[in-house]
């Protein structure tokens, strides 16, 4: 909306006409697994401002209208449906961006023989509160992914070979596990 305002320089008046405008919201909540502290990006045309959710999960923006916006949290190890949300802002407040977060656990380890011979194609066997089957790659290393939390038992198919240690124990809750290595050897 146009505002007039006048100016004097050296005893002359002039009227200048400065553009304003309204502000509008874009609000939304997250929910899920992670609602807190979660980092909310704002990207405009490359340019991005971000917030944090209060303890509730809720955010907001304070923007002008008629451009779209892209929103998008962001929280380690955490995966969010939608991962972003465009909004074309018109002259009206948009309070329904909203996100599911979860968290994107997985166990990942590798198996050799001694220190760097990678153990490639062998079985991987997961239990407890999945059960899921994997394969090493060719550098020997196998994941899990999509895991929720809970116990869960991690054991090589053993044949002709052993391995140290015999099967991992493991405790998912917050963060991924990691480096869950196995070391084979021939039976004897």
């Amino acid at each position: 909306k146009p505002l007039g305002r006048n100016i004097l320089f050296n005893s002359s008046s002039y009227t200048n006409d400065f553009t304003g405008y309204n502000e509008y919201i874009i609000s939304g909540m997250i929910t899920g697994a992670v609602k807190s502290n979660v980092s909310v990006k704002l990207t405009l045309a490359g340019y991005s401002i971000y917030t944090n959710t209060l303890f509730n999960g809720s955010f907001q923006f304070k923007v002008p209208p008629l451009d779209v916006y892209t929103v998008q949290p962001y929280c380690t190890n955490t995966l969010f449906n939608p991962e972003f949300i465009s909004v074309l802002m018109q002259e009206k407040n948009y309070t329904s961006c909203d996100f599911t977060s979860y968290r994107n656990l997985y166990i990942t380890g590798k198996i050799i023989f001694g220190d760097t011979i990678p153990f490639a194609s062998k079985k991987v066997i997961l239990s407890g509160s999945k059960q899921m089957i994997t394969y090493t790659d060719k550098y020997g290393v196998y994941t899990f992914s999509g895991l929720d939390q809970g116990t869960y038992t991690v054991i090589p198919e053993t044949d002709t070979y052993s391995f140290s240690p015999s099967n991992f124990l493991i405790g998912l809750t917050a963060l991924p596990a990691e480096n869950c290595d196995f070391v084979y050897t021939f039976y004897n």
